[in-house]
C-alpha cells in the first residue's frame, strides 16, 4: 500500500491533515492529532497522518494567532481569563495602533477658516504633525472663490492634510489683492511651497487635478496622476505651446486609430 505523505507546513496540515472521509468536525480532527481524543478505528482510508511534536505546536500556534489577530478590542477583553495578559496586551496595542493610523488618515476633511491669532496654533504648530495648506483670500475676488471650490474637493479627498483659509489682510497687513489667491504650504513649521495667483495653475480654467498636481510636488497630498494635467503640447511651425485643454482625446490618437 502506498504510504500517506506527511504535511510539511501548517497550511499543508490544515489542507490535508485534518480532512477525514468520516463524519468528524475539524476541531475533533485536530484534537485527535494532538492526542487529546482517541483515534478512529484503524481504517487505512480514514487514518490521519501523525504530526511530530514540533508540527503539532506549530499548528496550535497558527490557529491561536488566527483567533487573536481577528478579534476586536471587546473580544480581546472577553478572553482575559483564557489568555496570557501579555499576549492580549500585544494584540490590543496592535489594534489600537491600527485605529490611530485610520484616525490620522481622516483627521480633517474640510477647509477651516481661521483668524490671525490662530495662526501659531492652527498653522505653525499643526504643521509639526501634518502638512498645512493655507489659502490667503478675499471673498469678493472671483479667482479666490474658484480656488476655494477646488480646495474643498481636495480637503474632502485628502483628509490627512490640513486645509485652512484666512483673510489676506488679517494674515499679512496690506497684502496686495493682485496676488490673490495665494496658497502657502507649511510642514514642520516651515513654508515649503508658495503659489501666487492662478497663472501657473491654468487661470480661470484651473481644475481640481491641476491643484492636486501642484500640491503633490511638495508632498502635501498624494496623487495618482503621472504627469502634469497641463503638460500636453502641440507644435505649430516648430514652436511648442502649452495646451490648457482637458478633453478626453488621448495623445496617441482617436478611437479610429488602429
Amino acid at each position: 500500500a502506498t504510504s500517506m505523505s506527511q504535511p510539511h507546513t501548517v497550511e499543508d496540515g490544515l489542507l490535508h491533515g485534518v480532512v477525514l472521509k468520516r463524519e468528524t468536525t475539524e476541531w475533533e480532527d485536530i484534537q485527535r492529532r494532538l492526542g487529546n481524543l482517541p483515534q478512529l478505528p484503524d481504517d487505512e482510508e480514514s487514518r490521519e497522518p501523525v504530526l511530530s511534536a514540533a508540527e503539532a505546536d506549530q499548528l496550535v500556534d497558527a490557529l491561536h494567532d488566527a483567533k487573536l489577530s481577528g478579534a476586536t478590542l471587546d473580544e480581546l477583553d472577553e478572553l482575559e481569563d483564557e489568555e496570557d495578559e501579555r499576549v492580549l496586551q500585544t494584540y490590543r496595542d496592535k489594534r489600537l495602533a491600527e485605529m490611530r493610523e485610520a484616525a490620522a488618515r481622516n483627521r480633517f476633511g474640510e477647509v477651516m477658516e481661521i483668524q490671525a491669532p490662530d495662526w501659531s496654533r492652527e498653522v505653525t504648530e499643526a504643521s509639526k504633525s501634518s502638512f498645512v495648506v493655507v489659502h490667503l483670500f478675499q471673498p469678493a475676488i472671483a479667482q479666490c472663490k474658484l480656488m476655494e471650490t477646488r480646495l474643498e474637493k481636495l480637503a474632502e479627498k485628502h483628509r490627512y492634510c490640513k486645509f485652512v483659509r484666512v483673510l489676506s489682510h488679517h494674515a499679512i497687513p496690506n497684502y496686495p489683492d493682485r496676488n490673490l489667491p495665494t496658497l502657502l504650504v507649511y510642514k514642520d513649521t516651515n513654508p515649503v511651497l508658495q503659489l501666487v495667483g492662478l497663472s501657473t495653475l491654468g487661470g480661470d480654467s484651473m481644475t481640481v487635478d491641476d491643484l492636486e498636481w501642484a500640491l503633490s510636488r511638495c508632498g502635501a497630498v498624494k496623487t495618482q496622476l503621472h504627469i502634469n494635467p497641463r503638460a500636453r503640447h502641440t507644435k505649430i511651425k516648430g514652436v511648442a505651446f502649452l495646451s490648457t485643454t482637458h478633453d478626453s482625446d488621448s495623445e496617441g490618437g482617436s478611437e479610429d486609430d488602429d
